[in-house]
């Protein structure tokens, strides 16, 4: 099987496909199963940006979500397509992470959902440096963006030892990050109310 992988790589996919004779229905097939998928992304992006901005209206949020996925799926090529995955399991992993370390840790099972809820730091830059570990680790394949943080390792003096895996990694220090910075975070929110109560 890794021998068929290896004599696959750098072919195109999708031409190749096509010239099966029932390669076109195959293809078509999987493009009308994939678009209850497309909804639910194009829908998911809609609310999130929908919560960032919310005097934007949904219907123009989903219309560009929608047209701007749509070209840049047309413009990256179908051999990229790993290379994406390992892009958005970089911003999900430490973004997972965090999320855990600070319902537990951090806030102990209290979270402020209401609309006046305060943005905090402390999360986003423990969400950051996870996602620079892993980038840090493994750069992935897309032209341009590896390249960048390649050269931002070497640059550094970086090399990840090779039992660790970007996934481990980004784990790691952004669950370490939450953990640290939501401790400096709560202890300086404790003191401001001391101030105010006193």
């Amino acid at each position: 099987m890794a021998h068929l992988g290896g004599d696959l790589a750098g072919t195109n996919l999708l031409a190749a496909l096509m010239v099966l004779p029932v390669g076109g229905l195959a293809i078509g097939l999987l493009l009308l199963d994939e678009l209850d998928n497309a909804f639910a992304n194009v829908y998911s992006s809609t609310v999130s940006v929908h919560n960032l901005a919310p005097r934007l209206d949904r219907r123009v949020i989903s219309v560009a979500v929608g047209v701007v996925a749509t070209v840049l799926a047309g413009l990256a090529g179908f051999d990229q397509y790993e290379g994406f995955l390992y892009l958005i399991g970089s911003a999900f992993v430490p973004l997972f992470t965090v999320a855990v370390v600070d319902f537990f840790v951090t806030r102990r099972g209290r979270w402020d959902t209401t609309a006046t809820a305060p943005f905090r730091w402390s999360p986003t830059l423990a969400w950051f440096f996870g996602f620079v570990a892993y980038q840090l680790i493994y750069p992935g394949s897309i032209p341009g963006w590896s390249d960048l943080w390649a050269g931002l390792a070497q640059a550094l003096g970086f090399v990840a030892p090779g039992w660790l895996g970007s996934t481990l990694g980004s784990i790691v220090v952004s669950a370490v990050a939450a953990a640290g910075l939501g401790a400096i975070d709560t202890a300086v929110r404790r003191q401001r109310a001391e101030r105010r109560g006193a």
